[in-house]
């Protein structure tokens, strides 16, 4: 996966390393997870068969515990990402909208600035 010092063969880290992390990146950015332990257990899932396949292509990574370790985030990051928006991609049921009444609102100073709203239940 990564090349030695003074290798001909080009490497492919880089390529491995940025789409785990544009897709984890979305993933967290667009959506609100409800429901975290299905997901972490898809993710673990697809994590481990990634690492599996990493070491599997590339036996020469087997002894090492640090780039195991590496690996294995960056797995778990594609796995997270790649769970979450399948998840989205899949769903083809109605959303679901919820409406609340803004009771109060306020702005608290400090060191930073907080934006707060007091909410009522909607009409169901």
């Amino acid at each position: 996966m990564d090349a030695a010092r003074n290798d001909v063969h080009p490497t492919v880290a880089v390529a491995f390393l940025f789409p785990p992390m544009v897709l984890l990146l979305r993933a967290v950015t667009d959506f609100n997870v409800v429901q975290t332990l299905p997901v972490e257990t898809v993710s673990a899932g697809i994590g481990g068969c990634l690492l599996l396949a990493t070491f599997v292509v590339d036996p020469s990574r087997r002894g090492k515990v640090g780039a195991a370790i590496a690996i294995g985030l960056f797995c778990l990051a594609y796995g997270y990402g790649l769970a979450i928006e399948a998840n989205v991609l899949f769903d083809r049921s109605s959303p679901t909208t919820y409406e609340v009444t803004v009771i109060d609102k306020h702005v608290s100073r400090g060191k930073a600035t907080t934006y707060n709203l007091d909410l009522g239940l909607g009409d169901r």
